[in-house]
């Protein structure tokens, strides 16, 4: 008996077992939700079966579909969908009925350990990640949720401040390229640069109620919260000052009284001359 002969019978006899799973009166019921601990997605993952003995619903049931989502991501999938994956499968869909929700929305979740000792099963060990790009990054670019994503991570990410949230890189600005694919390394980010060098910005001085307007000449990158320091476009005095937007800076100062007027002559950081609005 010749290989395409007995491939043929072997097929034959998958399409006749599955055939036995659309008996009349099946119905699968989609769930709105779905939460997974495999790899893999099966039927029963996302849907209960009525209608069926007992073993034909287990076998039913036991049919994978699709790999699951990663981890932290989710996958929406509609029954139409799932319908021509049983199809493919070999399941005679003309006589099940589906029902329950239009569309299930999977997210993939690692049981927890109580779980699996109630159970008896191993407790799963969760699986380092990693942050990588998913489209090529250049110096300068500052990373949106939709460049990256998480994997399992990876043999080549050694030497590299790898993380497993993408909260600590969503963001922060590059400061190297990155190709497609590639781990993100958190020593070569910093948060986006609102003052740069030279740059002339607007200063707001707060003191007892009073705001105080200038424009000042940074003397050096700044970003959100950093303490920079600046030079007085009116009197040329340095002075420090907060970053607070996108060329926008504050200093807080006290406010000066009789008695203040010696100790003015010693000051370590002379207060900027400012206009009044």
């Amino acid at each position: 008996m010749t290989t395409r002969i007995l491939l043929r019978i072997f097929f034959n006899f998958v399409a006749i077992m599955f055939a036995s799973l659309s008996a009349d009166g099946a119905e699968i019921v989609l769930r709105a939700k779905a939460n997974i601990a495999n790899s893999i997605v099966s039927l029963r993952d996302i849907a209960d079966v009525k209608g069926l003995d007992r073993h034909r619903r287990v076998e039913l049931e036991q049919i994978q579909l699709f790999p699951a989502p990663a981890q932290g991501r989710t996958k929406t999938i509609h029954a139409q969908h799932v319908s021509e994956l049983l199809r493919l499968h070999g399941v005679d869909i003309s006589r099940i009925r589906f029902a329950g929700s239009e569309t299930t929305r999977i997210q993939t979740t690692l049981e927890s350990p109580s779980t699996a000792v109630r159970q008896g099963r191993p407790q799963p060990q969760p699986v380092p990640q990693m942050a990588v790009t998913i489209r090529q990054l250049n110096r300068g670019d500052v990373i949106r949720e939709a460049d990256v994503r998480l994997k399992p991570l990876a043999n080549n990410a050694r030497g590299i401040a790898t993380t497993d949230r993408l909260a600590d890189v969503i963001g922060l600005e590059t400061l190297r390229g990155y190709a497609a694919g590639q781990p993100i390394d958190k020593r070569q980010l910093r948060k986006p640069l609102l003052v740069h060098r030279n740059e002339v910005i607007r200063v707001v001085a707060r003191a007892a109620g009073v705001a105080v307007r200038t424009t000042a000449r940074a003397f050096e990158d700044g970003a959100y919260g950093d303490i920079i320091v600046v030079q007085s476009v009116e009197n040329r005095e340095k002075y420090s000052v907060h970053v607070v937007g996108l060329q926008q800076a504050e200093v807080y100062a006290t406010s000066v009284t009789a008695s203040d007027t010696a100790a003015k002559r010693i000051s370590r950081r002379p207060t900027p001359t400012m206009k009044k609005r």
